[in-house]
């Protein structure tokens, strides 16, 4: 009698207990629901946008390819482009002082209309930064059929502007320029220095361009007030479970790596192999590393990404999202199951290069692979190299690091542009209750060279895509809409419009 007794107030107390926790749960829940404020919307430019997207076209017919090794670079379009550029905004380079990094990458500087302002006197006088790049990578020869219009041929129709470059990354400089162009022609003077800066290798790291201009700041003694670069984009429909439109501004980017396998075995007569030759030693060694995933984990990003995007969900995703106390071994867990957003919460490896032997019967004496790693924050070079070699364990394996840089710091979302930036956003897009929220990118911009010189850098190109016109990302069919062009020319305008 004593046990049931004791059992009976045991089931008690844990109803009890349940009961309160469900209470505490849906409490939470209700409370975390956001209500969307309305925001007004600002005119837009009155230029003559077709003729803006023709511009924005003709810089597209310029084949400013960057390809992996240097020495496959054609200059000549980089510089037919520059001149390109002087002849279609003619009052830029008549009142902005230019200066060439290595002859290609361009630094424009708009003086304060302010003499009394120096530079670095006050936080809010100090100099910006306003960046993007025009290089753009290699078309695939196999897939020139597949493209609606060559590639660069730089062609506008029915409201379609078509272009290896037009979203990655022409469209940012060019309506950086449209913006700063219209803001000459009515008088604007800006009150602070602002850099104004065109990249020429971004797409194979910028450290020719954009580290070598970063370099020339500081040894300006430059301090940035903040940076804003490509990178973040409205979208809609790309967020499963997430109808609203959704801006999302990068705050901080994942660290690259690439670590090099390699074996060294003594070859031979393919007719009398040893157990294991360098191809399969290599290669168990990648499968090794496929079997051994960093631990993910919520960055202060993403999370912030998430809790805001499960504000405006329906009551039992906000349930998730309100109780990550409770659920976040859950969250995490469905986050891993898809490649894009198990990106965003844990440091990823792909094997990506495989070179090995020259002749079906004969053993290859050398095998090596290349593993491409994208570093979470808060994990370095250093760890990811040790965790490699304690999942790899095979001393016959060669581990290498070839090239590599840290994550970038987060860059705060209470910061005063932060702030700025996401209102302007919300008020240049038509679009009703759109929800903007801080982004960890995955992939890597120029501004990572400019985090010395600035404690806020920030990603967002101004403009909207959606699944289809993301694929055109460093593949087939690039394209932006005339509308969407109109919005990052308004964008930019307003951001310029800040420092007045």
């Amino acid at each position: 009698m004593r046990f049931i007794a004791s059992l009976f107030k045991f089931l008690k107390f844990a109803f009890i207990a349940l009961a309160l926790l469900v209470v505490v749960l849906i409490y939470r829940t209700l409370d975390y629901t956001l209500s969307l404020n309305s925001v007004d919307k600002t005119p837009t430019l009155p230029l003559e946008y077709p003729s803006a997207a023709q511009r924005l076209a003709g810089g597209l017919k310029y084949k400013t390819i960057s390809h992996q090794k240097i020495e496959d670079r054609d200059v000549q379009p980089f510089l037919n482009f520059h001149q390109y550029l002087k002849e279609t905004f003619p009052l830029v380079h008549q009142n902005l002082q230019l200066t060439k990094i290595n002859e290609l990458s361009l630094l424009y500087l708009w003086k304060s209309g302010d003499k009394k302002v120096k530079p670095n006197s006050q936080p809010n006088n100090k100099p910006i930064v306003i960046m993007g790049h025009f290089d753009v990578v290699p078309v695939d020869p196999s897939t020139l059929s597949d493209w609606s219009f060559p590639p660069f041929d730089g062609v506008v129709n029915d409201g379609i502007i078509w272009g290896r470059g037009v979203l990655d990354d022409k469209s940012a400089v060019l309506a950086i320029l449209e913006s700063t162009e219209y803001l000459l022609a009515q008088g604007f003077k800006p009150n602070r220095d602002i850099y104004l800066f065109f990249g020429h290798d971004e797409e194979i790291g910028g450290e020719q361009g954009a580290a070598m201009a970063a370099k020339y700041l500081a040894e300006k003694g430059v301090q940035l007030e903040y940076v804003l670069d490509e990178g973040g984009f409205v979208t809609q429909g790309m967020m499963p479970g997430f109808e609203l439109p959704l801006a999302v501004i990068g705050v901080a980017e994942k660290g690259y790596v690439s670590v090099k396998l390699s074996v060294q075995s003594e070859g031979g007569h393919s007719s009398v192999p040893p157990k294991n030759t360098s191809i399969g030693i290599v290669s168990q060694a990648i499968v090794n590393l496929e079997n051994s995933p960093f631990a993910p984990r919520l960055v202060t990003s993403t999370e912030k990404m998430l809790t805001t995007i499960g504000q405006h969900m329906s009551f039992g995703k906000r349930l998730v999202f309100a109780n990550l106390w409770l659920f976040r071994p859950f969250l995490i867990d469905q986050l891993t199951q898809s490649k894009l957003t198990n990106a965003t919460i844990r440091t990823t490896m792909a094997a990506t290069v495989f070179n090995a032997g020259d002749k079906e019967n004969a053993l290859p004496i050398n095998a090596s692979a290349i593993v491409n790693l994208r570093l979470l924050p808060g994990d370095s070079v250093e760890q990811v190299t040790a965790h490699i070699n304690q999942a790899i364990n095979d001393m016959r394996v060669k581990v290498e690091v070839i090239r590599g840089g840290e994550a970038t710091p987060i860059s705060s979302t209470q910061s005063v542009f932060y702030k700025q930036l996401s209102q302007i956003i919300d008020q240049v897009s038509p679009e009703q209750g759109l929800v903007v929220v801080p982004n960890l990118m995955v992939g890597g911009t120029d501004s990572k060279h400019f985090i010395d010189l600035a404690e806020n850098v920030y990603r967002f190109n101004g403009v909207k895509i959606n699944p289809e016109s993301f694929s055109g990302f460093h593949g087939t069919n690039e394209y932006l809409s005339v509308k969407e062009y109109q919005r990052a020319i308004n964008f930019y305008y307003q951001i310029l419009k800040l420092n007045q």
